[in-house]
């Protein structure tokens, strides 16, 4: 495969990345109230939720990014988006479960595979050449908002 295509091949899976973490934060930000509250959950438990996802993916940066130097961005990358997959399955047995605090959990689980937002812009910045630079990051960013539609 020549160098060019890898090129390409690799961009396209860390904008998939970016995308897919999009669509699970557009569908779960705007519906996690009605669910926490068909279960019997109140507002300071929705905070507990919301902030959940932001501190693990704060306390996750440093980590993943560590990994990442010491093994693989692909790795990292792969094994983040199977941790969040996780999270949200976690966050989706709450209604089967009818356990409120899985809800929480699984937020919490998804903001720690969050943090490979951080290797989407070391990947871009690692491998696209200076000039091309900042075009590639608009355009990663455009594509992955998309998702949040």
């Amino acid at each position: 495969m020549s160098q060019s295509m890898q090129l390409r091949t690799g961009m396209v899976g860390v904008v998939a990345v970016g995308f897919i973490d999009c669509i699970a934060y557009g569908v779960i930000m705007p519906s996690i109230w009605e669910y926490l509250y068909t279960l019997g959950g109140n507002t300071s438990e929705l905070g507990f939720a919301l902030s959940a996802f932001s501190l693990a993916q704060l306390l996750a940066f440093p980590l993943i990014g560590y990994w990442a130097d010491k093994r693989s961005i692909k790795e990292c990358m792969l094994v983040s988006l199977f941790v969040g997959l996780g999270g949200n399955v976690t966050y989706c047995m709450a209604q089967v479960t009818e356990q409120k605090y899985l809800i929480t959990a699984g937020r919490l689980i998804a903001g720690f595979a969050a943090a490979n937002y951080a290797l989407v812009n070391s990947y871009i910045q690692a491998v696209i050449d200076e000039s091309k630079r900042t075009a590639t990051m608009a355009t990663m960013n455009g594509v992955t908002s998309v998702g949040l539609i």
